[in-house]
């Protein structure tokens, strides 16, 4: 090896192609082994409640598309990270059950869903209704159509009571 080979090999270039190999290396290393996660954007109504944003969020990956939208879900109770946007739902709501027929997702919530006093949401329900489906069908392509049940009982719908004889 000729001194000037060993001046550009172990010169000021050595550092800069170490870096760029530890780069590559790290970078290859976080796309093979990284954490398996999936982009979603959630749309949330502003403080006054006149207009609705969006935020961008990784949420973890599951094993079946109803265990997706489930973790989604639970992620847009937790409300929003930006202060300029209000939560959608209370934060006691809680998710009873997911199941997708087809194009259909039908979601059933606990009824403590209805509670919106004091909760810091600022539209009503109908309206958190309407932003929800559109997080749904937005979010998860092969859904076309989403019914909402609270305790079993569709949402809008009239009520039924099963009279025993």
């Amino acid at each position: 090896m000729t001194p000037k080979t060993r001046r550009i090999l172990w010169g000021p270039s050595l550092p800069l192609a170490l870096l760029v190999v530890a780069f590559l290396i790290s970078s290859l290393s976080l796309l093979i082994f990284g954490p398996d996660v999936d982009g979603r954007i959630f749309y949330f109504p502003s403080n006054s409640g006149e207009r609705v944003g969006t935020e961008r969020r990784w949420v973890p990956s599951a094993s079946s598309y109803e265990k997706s939208i489930v973790l989604f879900l639970e992620e847009l109770v937790l409300g929003p990270e930006a202060l300029e946007w209000a939560p959608l739902l209370p934060r006691e709501s809680e998710v009873r059950s997911v199941f997708l027929l087809n194009d259909t997702v039908c979601v059933d919530f606990k009824s403590n869903v209805l509670k919106n006093e004091n909760t810091g949401v600022p539209v009503d329900f109908n309206k958190a209704l309407a932003i929800l489906e559109k997080n749904i069908l937005d979010n998860f392509r092969r859904v076309e159509e989403v019914i909402f049940t609270i305790e079993g009982q569709q949402v809008h719908a009239p009520y039924f009571r099963a009279e025993v004889l």
